[in-house]
């Protein structure tokens, strides 16, 4: 059996089936470009002279109003030593400005979480490298699974499951479609025919089914999915002129495609798409859902991931109220330093697109002081990257507000590790600084990091004699 045609889909455009068997190709393919959206996971198919080329990587993508967004889910973690509470995200990222919007939130485990903390105001929440105990009486979870992904709408599943103590469990689930732009619940009657003529091209041929198979047209060919009689694979070929190309298999559901070519795919979306791909490259290799049988890639495609200097560049401002002054008028140096702590934090999780802790933060100097009325503007960007392992530049400015005048306050280096939900280490991109001033940056960050492994080695190396002696 041919596997149910997905929801989101059907409740659009309805589903149907079809068949074709086509003699091997010989030659060159025809010219084409395009995504297939297949089981969260992208594959990105080229052809030219030298026949078929696929890329895939675990990278589940909406496309609308012109512009591709990643969509992607974050823990949101507010567990304690006695109570796990862990709960979801889910983000849509512009491709190209690297913008993140939250578009669904967990509310159960925030409300449960925040009880907790009322109820027990002496204990702190876990830090990354914590555990919750094994015999925690509190169990507060949340769970969101993206189905589909269809122009502007996503469709998803939402599950949570309570532990209280002296409580009956609590278990539900539920599925519901939002619109990607306000995060905002719709139904059917939400969905307009503007609508489903625009992603008509995306969703397969429905004339053209059968049991076993899908059919996309494109101008002068076409891409066929025959699937398998358990319906949980399907084999892709490229179809013109009655010769067939063979593409790959991968798992079910295919969800759509997005077409490359003609219209042809701009330079500036080129760029984002590649920078998504290789992000995504390095994603925990759990997720990824493999294309079988596909021609193998470039040395290039396998290769750690670069970014550039300006992805992760982040600045933030605020105005200082009396709440963050002293008696004099002059700004706690506390409130600089979580401001900076965080708008650092923003720049590694933009460079790095996973959960990210502060490892370390260098020598600070207050060059002079910041008032009471001033605005403070943090700018920041990832200097460098080690393996696991980011340098954050910060610099403060402090504008006045009356006169504009701006003064070069501080300026502190901060390092950052990027980890998976169990705080083990993530790889995380390259730095490919594209100015001298980024050069100059990235050469003395790297510097900066063999000094500070020498430091560490040292502080090892008495460590160990201390014990000995």
């Amino acid at each position: 059996m041919r596997r149910a045609p997905i929801a989101l889909a059907a409740a659009f455009l309805g589903a149907g089936c079809g068949r074709m068997t086509k003699r091997p190709a010989t030659g060159a393919p025809p010219p084409a470009e395009f995504i297939v959206s297949a089981n969260d996971s992208s594959f990105w198919v080229r052809t030219d002279a030298q026949g078929v080329h696929v890329r895939g990587v675990p990278l589940a993508l909406a496309h609308f109003d012109g512009r591709f967004y990643e969509v992607y889910s974050a823990d949101d973690d507010h567990s304690y030593t006695q109570a796990l509470l862990d709960g979801e995200v889910v983000y849509r990222r512009d491709l190209l400005n690297g913008d993140s919007a939250v578009v669904f939130r967990d509310s159960v485990v925030p409300k449960i979480a925040a009880a907790y903390a009322a109820t027990h105001p002496g204990e702190d929440p876990i830090g990354p490298d914590d555990d919750v105990d094994d015999d925690a009486q509190v169990s507060a979870t949340a769970e969101v699974d993206v189905l589909d992904l269809i122009g502007q709408y996503m469709s998803y599943e939402y599950r949570t499951d309570v532990e209280l103590p002296s409580r009956a469990p609590r278990r539900s689930r539920r599925r519901g479609v939002l619109d990607l732009r306000s995060g905002r619940p719709i139904t059917r009657a939400d969905v307009s025919n503007d609508f489903v003529n625009a992603v008509r091209d995306q969703l397969p041929d429905s004339a053209s089914h059968t049991d076993t198979t899908d059919v996309w047209r494109h101008g002068a060919y076409r891409v066929v999915a025959h699937y398998d009689s358990t319906g949980t694979e399907a084999d892709l070929s490229l179809v013109s002129d009655d010769r067939t190309w063979h593409i790959g298999t991968v798992t079910t559901p295919v969800v759509r495609i997005d077409w490359l070519d003609r219209p042809s795919l701009d330079s500036a979306w080129r760029r984002a798409l590649e920078r998504a791909f290789n992000d995504a490259a390095t994603y925990d290799q759990d997720k990824t859902v493999a294309m079988n049988s596909v021609p193998s890639q470039p040395a290039a495609d396998l290769s750690r991931a670069i970014k550039p200097v300006s992805a992760s560049r982040h600045e933030t401002s605020e105005l200082m109220m009396p709440q963050d002054a002293n008696n004099m008028g002059h700004i706690f140096g506390g409130v600089i330093l979580s401001m900076m702590d965080k708008t650092a934090a923003i720049a590694a999780f933009r460079h790095c697109r996973l959960s990210v802790v502060t490892a370390s933060i260098d020598r600070v100097d207050f060059r002079e002081p910041i008032h009471l009325g001033d605005l403070v503007v943090m700018k920041a960007s990832v200097n460098y990257a080690g393996r696991t392992s980011m340098e954050v530049g910060v610099r403060v400015e402090a504008e006045e507000l009356l006169t504009g005048r701006r003064r070069h306050t501080n300026s502190c280096y901060l390092t950052f590790v990027a980890v998976d939900r169990n705080g083990r280490p993530m790889e995380v991109p390259e730095v490919q600084p594209e100015t001298p001033d980024e050069l100059r940056r990235f050469e003395a960050a790297k510097e900066r990091r063999r000094r500070r492994l020498e430091e560490r080695e040292q502080e090892r190396k008495l460590t160990e004699e201390s014990r000995r002696v």
